[in-house]
């Protein structure tokens, strides 16, 4: 009874394929492609009967088995995407370095993320291959910014050359990034510490105090810093204010190793090429001992993130095996999701005999029940993927927290063509 029932639209829809036509008529395509749809409607209809009132727990654990394959997978692509996309957003970032030290003492090398002040001030117009040099330096700990009563130790205050906007897509809200650092003690601000500092108040052209120092003028308000940065600034304050704090003596010095330095290679420029140049660079600028102790490489911004593990990083940087295991994960999770899928379809075909020998003695041939049974599977599929979305949407939160991320479903609009073409596959 219950396969005459499962085969009733397909009888019909053989006998509806059985109709004459007139096949000089030029109506004949257009009846067709009517016949096209009445038979996948007849099969939709045989698959929403048996996998919602045949076989609801059958179809329960296959969507809910799939569905966390895919979350999974979700996450851990959002993860890995992110992780390689760091620092891309710079238009110039192919042709940005950072110049990194080998350091010689007593038979040990020691390999700095960071280079002497002297380093960025003679490579500036030095060499044709360089566009634009911008040194950074970071006060270990913290620094106290202070505005009247109003105090707060900051972690993320970066001093900075006048030509960082040059080298880096970093953008103002408010002020002219061509001056904005020119100035000395000058300073630029994230929005959030304007806020912090001046509430409602405009705080263009208005000051705060550096370590009870030195009163900074407040030259523009800098937009956010991306998050997939291998480093994010609240402020940056510009280079010359260096002096009052630190002596002309401590920046002219090659063995004090507190700065960073980035190049801009002019277009066509190889990184080996100026490479090859430091040692000329050293000879003609720094003391004989220099030679001797440092040994200078470029090292290019998109590889910091996954491939840098020197002393005195700016923060620290992750790793590309994280990738490959937490990939292989997602994969496997989802390939055991796939083989349960597989196994519950198959042993449910036992029971399903009748209907699909019913069905072959109503007309139905072999592609008939491959598009039937394929529109079973993509349906569960789909049902599921609408699922993992869900899911992954509701997880998010909790795995940027462990993640330290701050990844989101709307900002990842390049994941759904990848996520349908993945749920197709498995139908």
């Amino acid at each position: 009874k219950v396969a005459l029932e499962n085969s009733e639209p397909v009888a019909k829809h053989n006998a509806y394929l059985a109709s004459p036509v007139d096949e000089s008529s030029h109506l004949h395509n257009f009846v067709e492609v009517l016949k096209g749809l009445t038979m996948l409607r007849s099969f939709l209809q045989l698959s929403i009967r048996n996998l919602f009132r045949k076989n609801r727990l059958f179809t329960a654990i296959n969507i809910s088995g799939l569905a966390i394959g895919l979350t999974s997978l979700f996450l851990i692509a959002l993860f890995i995407y992110d992780e390689y996309s760091f620092d891309t957003y710079h238009r110039n970032a192919d042709r940005i370095h950072r110049v990194v030290v080998d350091f010689k003492e007593e038979g040990n090398t020691i390999n700095w993320a960071r280079t002497s002040a002297p380093i960025g001030r003679y490579l500036t117009g030095a060499y044709p291959e360089v566009e634009e040099v911008v040194r950074l330096r970071k006060n270990t700990g913290t620094d106290l910014l202070s505005r009247d009563e109003i105090k707060f130790y900051e972690e993320k205050l970066f001093f900075a050359d006048s030509t960082l906007f040059n080298v880096f897509d970093f953008s103002l809200s408010s002020g002219n990034p061509a001056k904005a650092l020119t100035d000395k003690n000058s300073i630029v601000i994230t929005e959030a510490l304007a806020k912090k500092y001046f509430a409602s108040e405009d705080p263009i052209g208005k000051t705060l105090r550096l370590n009870n120092l030195i009163d900074l003028k407040i030259t523009g308000i800098l937009n956010e810093i991306p998050t997939n940065s291998h480093f994010v600034a609240d402020a940056f304050i510009t280079f010359s204010s260096l002096d009052e704090s630190l002596g002309e003596k401590r920046l002219t010095h090659w063995g004090w190793m507190d700065h960073y330095t980035y190049v801009l290679l002019t277009k066509g420029s190889t990184p080996q090429q100026l490479e090859a140049k430091f040692p000329d660079l050293i000879k003609r600028n720094a003391p004989e001992w220099v030679s001797e102790k440092e040994n200078l490489y470029l090292q290019p911004l998109k590889s910091i993130h996954l491939h840098s593990d020197l002393k005195d990083e700016i923060t620290s940087n992750s790793h590309e095996g994280y990738s490959y295991i937490l990939g292989t994960i997602a994969l496997f999770i989802l390939l055991m999701a796939c083989v349960n899928f597989v196994n519950l379809s198959t042993a449910t075909l036992t029971t399903r005999f009748k209907e699909i020998s019913i069905q072959k003695i109503l007309g139905a041939g072999k592609l008939h029940l491959t598009i039937y049974f394929w529109i079973e599977s993509i349906m569960i599929c789909t049902i599921a993927l609408m699922t993992a979305f869900i899911l992954t949407s509701l997880i998010l939160p909790y795995f940027n927290l462990t993640a330290g991320k701050q990844l989101s479903i709307a900002g990842s609009l390049w994941l759904v063509a990848p996520a349908l073409l993945v749920t197709m596959l498995i139908g």
